[in-house]
């Protein structure tokens, strides 16, 4: 999460300007109750180091349990001694964690936050009449100790979700899950643990650290073993989810849609790209940058290079942690501000056919376990879009005439029924119809052939999209007629551009072969239409325009003498 500069430097000021002045004052209050015991202080700082370097992350907040060796470290050294050790421990937990960079104010920042745990928590130790030689022969004794630590747990609660919302913004980073797996952590070993390192100090001393210190430490590594599990089977089953998702999406662009959108949710990215094999290169075919989608058209600007181009030859997966591990980076896409990239190619048949690129503005964002996530989405991914891709193939074949190359009568009839839809919902203002035949054509067929008569419709097509263009859409509507759609187009319009189509057809020769002769021939062949032109104003429904322009074809034009236009009129 990026936090301005401003608050930033706020966090610094207020830890220089707070911190230290407190401390003194607290060192003067309590001072520290160690002589003779520096080496046991030392070893109980070890100890809090190596449990720190054990984080429980959850939602990307790291959860440290040495809540348990601070309160036997206040029970024993006092006050001062704890918040010098709780601050050091919480400093080895950072670097551990490797915060750097952009991210150094969290050095402050969590340095404020357990020094006001510790503060609050000692607060209400000494309000309830606690005191550092407890008698736990008498139960009376156990209540300051549990109101320090149950004061130590809501602070940090407390000033956890203050943190998050103030600072980053973001209501959802701290949550019932997190508030349950602290609360688990608190009850069943910080506390307990704490008391028990407290009481086997006070009879055995130092070994104390051994009895008690390993099992702790072990104790924390199960926690934090026992939440990765946990985690990676909740991701799995997410995976296997969006996996079902887009398994069932038939259109490419909404299963790359979906995929993006729900990676998001999975992962910690903030770009994505994805690209396909074309040609044997690598071609971008869609990204995610600032939460928007681009498909299509999208061109890398040097295509082919850097990371992409890393695995895409190698087959292989990678993780980038930090810039200084990029290959290319100025060969690549990927912006300036991402700190840690993850990349997987993605196979069919044990062939490269992609690669996808996630990329965070945070170091070191991706874990290894993620690879497999995304590994098995990409199959998932390959298979979606190949189906989506057949699917859309296949839509286009049963649409399309397959000698012409344009829309047949099933698309143009649902196409004129939605068309004329949207006149009656005032989605179009007007809607017209053309519908051409070509003049004696059997004779055509009679001369030079069915194979000659095919050269012309499909010449006859190619002439009327190019014609046609955007202004609306031709189709085959049986044997050597075709028909004309243009919505947002009058009576009027239509029949100039009619007249303009009749006129391009009387003017240039058809290319054809005669297969009739003995010898096959190359011929140039002079034919005309008759066209009719009928209107949605004059239409009861989508079925009546098309008789009207038929009606106009042929009585208009067919039997005026052939080789004009007419146009239907009530």
């Amino acid at each position: 999460m990026q936090v301005s500069i401003k608050k930033r430097i706020s966090i610094w000021l207020m830890w220089f300007l707070l911190v230290p002045a407190i401390f003194m004052i607290v060192y003067a209050a309590f001072p520290p109750q160690m002589t003779g015991k520096e080496i046991d202080m030392i070893a109980f700082l070890v100890l809090m180091c190596i449990v720190a370097c054990i984080p429980i992350e959850i939602n990307k907040v790291p959860l440290v349990i040495f809540e348990g060796v601070s309160l036997a470290v206040f029970l024993i050294f006092g006050l001062t001694t704890e918040l010098a050790l709780t601050q050091v421990a919480v400093m080895v937990m950072l670097v551990n964690l490797g915060v750097r960079g952009d991210s150094v104010y969290r050095y402050p920042l969590n340095s404020l936050m357990f020094f006001f745990i510790s503060l609050g928590s000692a607060e209400v130790f000494y309000a309830v009449g606690g005191n550092h030689q407890p008698d736990f022969l008498h139960i009376q004794e156990f209540i300051p100790i549990t109101l320090y630590h149950l004061t130590a747990f809501c602070l940090n609660q407390i000033l956890l979700s203050s943190i998050t919302f103030f600072i980053h913004k973001d209501r959802k980073v701290f949550g019932k899950s997190d508030f349950m797996w602290d609360a688990l952590a608190s009850t069943t070993v910080v506390y307990p643990i704490g008391l028990a390192m407290y009481m086997l100090y006070v009879e055995l001393g130092i070994i104390t650290i051994f009895l008690v210190g390993i099992p702790y430490i072990c104790v924390a590594a199960m926690f934090k073993l026992y939440n990765s599990t946990r985690k990676m089977n909740r991701a799995l089953q997410k995976t296997s989810d969006i996996g079902h998702q887009i398994s069932g999406i038939l259109n490419m662009e909404k299963v790359l849609d979906i995929f993006l959108e729900k990676i998001t949710d999975l992962l910690p990215i903030d770009a994505a790209y994805v690209y396909e094999k074309k040609n044997e290169e690598l071609s971008l075919i869609c990204k995610l940058e600032n939460e928007q989608h681009d498909f299509g058209n999208v061109t890398p600007i040097a295509p082919y290079k850097g990371i992409a181009e890393k695995v895409y030859a190698s087959g292989r997966q990678l993780i980038i942690h930090s810039p200084a591990e990029f290959p290319s980076r100025n060969a690549s896409y990927i912006p300036q501000y991402i700190q840690s990239v993850m990349s997987v190619p993605i196979m069919r048949n044990s062939q490269t056919e992609g690669v996808i690129i996630l990329a965070a503005v945070q170091k070191k964002a991706f874990e290894k376990y993620q690879l497999t996530l995304v590994d098995i989405l990409c199959s998932h991914l390959i298979a979606a879009v190949e189906n989506a891709r057949l699917h859309e193939e296949t839509k286009k074949n049963s649409e399309v005439c397959a000698l012409t190359k344009v829309y047949n009568y099933r698309y143009f009839e649902e196409l004129l029924h939605s068309q004329y839809e949207k006149v009656l919902n005032g989605g179009l203002q007007e809607l017209s119809l053309i519908l051409l035949d070509l003049d004696h054509f059997k004779a055509v067929n009679d001369t030079y052939g069915h194979q000659g008569g095919n050269d012309i419709l499909y010449q006859m097509a190619t002439r009327l999209k190019e014609i046609i263009g955007a202004k609306g859409t031709v189709a085959r509507y049986g044997g050597e007629e075709f028909v004309v759609l243009l919505p947002d187009c009058g009576k009027e319009g239509a029949y100039s551009l009619a007249e303009k189509i009749r006129s391009y057809i009387e003017t240039r020769p058809f290319i054809l072969h005669s297969d009739l002769g003995e010898r096959r021939t190359k011929l140039e062949v002079f034919i005309t239409a008759s066209i009719g032109v009928a209107s949605a104003a004059d239409a009861e429904d989508p079925l009546s325009l098309v008789r009207h322009a038929d009606r106009a074809m042929y009585m208009g034009a067919k039997k005026a003498g052939r080789n004009r236009v007419a146009q239907y009129s009530n």
